[in-house]
């Protein structure tokens, strides 16, 4: 076998996660026919280590990967443009408890990294440690991190590919509450000194069975005060953190959209809204509306970038982060009009429009002094309408969004989603029970052996344009345009957008004419906003129209001329809201 066909054969069996007893079956079937093709055991065609190092923490152990190995990996693999140089570089930083087993209390709790310049590099493995729940020693857990990240920090990480240096620096850490109050070394969010931001003291409700914080606009906390201890019960334990040159207050965001507002806030209004516990029996829905819900989620068509679909209210309890994520910005402000009450639903938008600000802040970074209005009137008014009892650390949380966004960037910047989805790839990685840490450290360590092998078998100078025509239909023409960052399709759900002289334009198809890209479609007669209050939701290129009603002649336009694609949701009978898909907008 040559050395290509190896190479393939060992990366289908690591994308695949082909187990080693299938994989020595395979090899065995394969070496009757042609004797000696492949090695007898599968750990040494995938290079398997034959040793990992591991330190044992208490009940646990700890496995460390390594940083530095990692960002070199990663950078001689990453094909960017050779006339930018890539001289410093900001990672975000994630650590959370994953579930090993459903029958154990087994967890392995991971430190992974993300590049914040090259978002499309998923996240590292910079150590893990496995034990029954969390690392009883936070010095032992961290201490292999804080201490390589020092010395990354000071001397930077030479790139053998670029043949330079490059500095390092710590942008943020990511993390939900639990975690976040765990490796800070502090008391956890349902304390009443849980607030990481400011210095608001919670009470505890009978009412709601957790602690609640009705003010907003406390002092805040800052890094010299937190380094020296002075904030009496909020402080648990010393963390290793410090020993990092970062900001212990700003460097920990807590307006994470993963956990903050989809799992947070949104779920809480959903399932309030739902079942009636949420302080106020004027906002619970009855059976005939929790109906008109769920039928409208399970026949609503999303476009191709949104991949998984919302489910019934019937399955709420298990709807994941996504869900309620598609729910928030692209659905909400349909269905929500039919089954609240007209001032609920109107201090629901107050909710939406920030975080659709907060979400599209390139397009909408004007507005963003808007927005801290709007979360402050929506805070400062939920206790009107569910009761102050069930203002959580999560509402309370929502006062301190803005001032992170000013400092990230838009919520996408700083979200767990990355870490989340490369969590449940770790899992994935387990094949039995038999000392799991041992087994995914292995698995790790043969995905970046082979990266390492193949990271230069593409030239850096094959980087794709966009956009890129797709689908062939009939001579010249298209059905399918490629953008960086979304598609345009002309079937019913991936045909919208909206041009920058904000026409509503179905796409018909899409054709090349003197080395440009044209799109050929029908643009929509009329259009009109969806609401007034707080402001007009053209502001944010939100509309409805007669989606039937278009204007007689073809129009053509430049790719250039897309100011973003549409999710179309239908209102009533040839009654759409056009809601642009966010993470679309052309820059």
């Amino acid at each position: 076998m040559d050395m290509r066909t190896r190479q393939e054969m060992k990366l289908w069996a690591l994308k695949s996660n082909i187990k080693h007893t299938a994989l020595k079956e395979l090899f065995a079937i394969w070496n009757r026919r042609i004797p000696n093709m492949f090695p007898g055991d599968p750990r040494t065609f995938l290079d398997t280590p034959r040793k990992i190092e591991i330190t044992k923490i208490g009940d646990g152990a700890y496995w460390h990967n390594g940083l530095a190995q990692n960002l070199s990996r990663a950078l001689n693999s990453v094909h960017h443009d050779s006339s930018r140089e890539l001289t410093c570089l900001s990672l975000n930083f994630n650590m959370d408890g994953l579930p090993v087993y459903k029958s154990s209390k087994i967890e392995f709790w991971p430190i992974l990294c993300n590049i914040h310049e090259l978002p499309k590099i998923k996240p590292l493995v910079v150590g893990i440690y496995c034990g029954a729940g969390k690392p009883v020693d936070l010095a032992l857990y961290l201490g292999p991190f804080v201490q390589e990240m020092q010395q990354i920090l000071k001397h930077g990480l030479f790139i053998q590919k670029y043949g330079y240096h490059i500095q390092i620096k710590i942008r943020c850490f990511i993390c939900d509450s639990p975690a976040r109050a765990f490796i800070k070394g502090i008391v956890n969010f349902n304390g009443k000194n849980g607030c990481n931001k400011c210095t608001v003291i919670g009470e505890y409700s009978y009412i709601s069975h957790c602690v609640y914080f009705p003010r907003i606009g406390c002092e805040k906390r800052n890094d010299a005060e937190f380094r020296a201890l002075a904030y009496g019960s909020h402080h648990k334990c010393y963390t290793p953190l410090v020993e990092l040159p970062i900001n212990m207050i700003e460097d920990f965001p807590v307006g994470d959209s993963l956990h903050l507002i989809d799992l947070g806030v949104m779920k809480c209004c959903l399932m309030g809204w739902k079942d009636g516990n949420m302080g106020t029996y004027r906002t619970k829905w009855s059976y005939s509306n929790i109906s008109t819900v769920s039928t409208f989620l399970v026949n609503c068509k999303m476009p191709s970038e949104i991949h998984r679909a919302v489910r019934g209210l019937d399955v709420l309890a298990f709807w994941k982060g996504t869900e309620y994520r598609t729910f928030l910005l692209y659905l909400s402000i349909v269905i929500l009009r039919r089954v609240l009450p007209i001032d609920v639903y109107q201090h629901f938008l107050l909710f939406f429009c920030s975080v659709t600000i907060c979400s599209s802040l390139n397009a909408h970074s004007k507005l963003l002094p808007v927005a801290e209005t709007l979360l402050y009137t929506y805070i400062e008014t939920y206790r009107d309408f569910y009761g102050e009892d069930f203002m959580t650390s999560n509402v309370h949380n929502l006062s301190h969004l803005i001032e992170e966004v000013r400092k990230f960037g838009e919520l996408s910047t700083f979200s767990a989603y990355p870490f989340e989805n490369r969590l449940f790839q770790i899992k994935r990685l387990l094949r039995n029970g038999n000392n799991p840490l041992s087994q995914v450290a292995k698995r790790i360590v043969e995905i970046m052996q082979m990266d390492n092998n193949t990271s230069d078998n593409t030239p850096s100078s094959d980087i794709e344009k966009y956009p890129i025509l797709q689908q062939l239909i009939q001579s010249g023409h298209f059905s399918k345009i490629q953008f960086e960052n979304f598609s345009l399709k002309s079937n019913e759900h991936n045909k919208w957008f909206l041009s920058e002289d904000e026409k509503i334009v179905a796409m018909k198809y899409a054709k090349k004419e003197n080395y440009s890209i044209i799109i050929a479609g029908y643009a929509l007669k009329d259009k009109s906003d969806v609401f007034v209050i707080p402001f007009r939701s053209s502001f944010l290129d939100i509309y409805k129209s007669n989606a039937t009603c278009f204007e007689k002649n073809l129009l053509t336009f430049k790719s250039s001329d897309v100011k973003i694609k549409l999710v179309a949701i239908e209102e009533s009978e040839n009654i759409k809201v056009f809601i642009p898909l966010l993470h679309s907008y052309i820059q």
